[in-house]
């Protein structure tokens, strides 16, 4: 099994994830369509404030930073475009939105 990151590690890259996350969910209110796999989000994203989205996108962040582990730079475009999805879904849940 692969090693985890270190905590100290996988602090900036949650911020990192998450500023990308609160960048996405920016662009999914202003967009008129989304990406196959993203309608459900980006209608639920509409509904929130910016500071519920900034949560979210913190939330989602970690989740990428833990999921991506034990390479993150590695991450293929196909494993991060169902990694951002699990993540913000995965988020929304778990703030009841």
């Amino acid at each position: 099994m692969a090693k985890k990151l270190p905590p100290a590690a996988l602090e900036p890259l949650a911020t990192l994830f998450s500023e990308t996350i609160f960048d996405i969910m920016i662009a999914m209110v202003k967009a008129k369509t989304v990406e196959t796999g993203f309608g459900k989000i980006q209608q639920a994203a509409k509904k929130l404030t910016r500071e519920e989205m900034r949560r979210i996108a913190d939330v989602a962040g970690r989740y990428c930073a833990e999921h991506s582990n034990p390479s993150p730079g590695a991450l293929s475009k196909q494993r991060w475009a169902t990694l951002k999805r699990e993540a913000l879904e995965f988020a929304l849940k778990t703030n009841g939105k």
